[in-house]
């Protein structure tokens, strides 16, 4: 007959075994995790987060537009580029919302993958509305100061004609004259100033422009 030592050992040795067993199943069904999943899910929160700020922007930028058009400000370009983001933005929100389903059916590579290339266009749209922010400020100062020097330039003819009528009725005008040839050296500093802002403006140096605008408005 079996011993019982020999019992004991056959009945731990199959506890052993199933334990092992166990164990060893429970470790082939887990898999590694997937890189895609969290960089998927951060993306579209970074999507998802700037989307309202994107939109807040061209809110903003319709409202410039509107106030620089009735000041005379040409906005035609400014215009056709914001209407275009409209547009953009409804795709980026098309691609959004693929990568979310994606994300969904537990394709993170691929909801990753779409979700990168969202980002990237959302990136550049923030850098197209930025830069027609930018222009429209610029192209505004420069248009501020014009109308500054043409107000003066027809201020300046009505004097010159002020005094003619004076000098012609006896009046000393020597004071006045000594004033109005100080305009003309204003007048020509003016107009250099208002060249290099154009100059600015064509290399797309907005800083510049308004820089300029600011010491030619003093």
């Amino acid at each position: 007959m079996e011993s019982l030592c020999a019992k004991q050992y056959r009945s731990w040795s199959v506890v052993l075994a199933v334990v092992i067993l166990a164990v060893f199943l429970s470790g082939c069904g887990e898999s590694p995790p997937d890189p895609n999943k969290d960089s998927a899910n951060s993306t579209i929160y970074t999507i998802e987060d700037t989307l309202p700020k994107i939109r807040s922007q061209i809110t903003s930028l319709n409202q410039g537009i509107a106030i620089a058009e009735s000041n005379g400000v040409d906005v035609t370009e400014i215009r056709a580029v914001v209407t275009n983001a409209d547009s953009k933005i409804r795709s980026i929100e098309s691609n959004l919302s693929s990568a979310k389903s994606f994300y969904d059916s537990r394709d993170y590579n691929s909801a990753n993958t779409t979700a990168q290339a969202t980002l990237i266009d959302l990136r550049e749209l923030q850098d197209d509305l930025n830069q027609v922010a930018d222009r429209l400020r610029a192209l505004t100062a420069i248009h501020n100061v014009e109308n500054t020097i043409a107000t003066l330039r027809a201020n300046h003819l009505s004097l010159e004609e002020q005094i003619a009528t004076a000098e012609s009725e006896g009046v000393d005008t020597t004071e006045v004259k000594k004033y109005l040839a100080n305009l003309n050296n204003t007048f020509s500093g003016a107009d250099k100033k208002i060249a290099d802002m154009n100059h600015c403006l064509k290399s797309e140096n907005y800083d510049s422009v308004i820089s300029i605008s600011s010491e030619a408005n003093t």
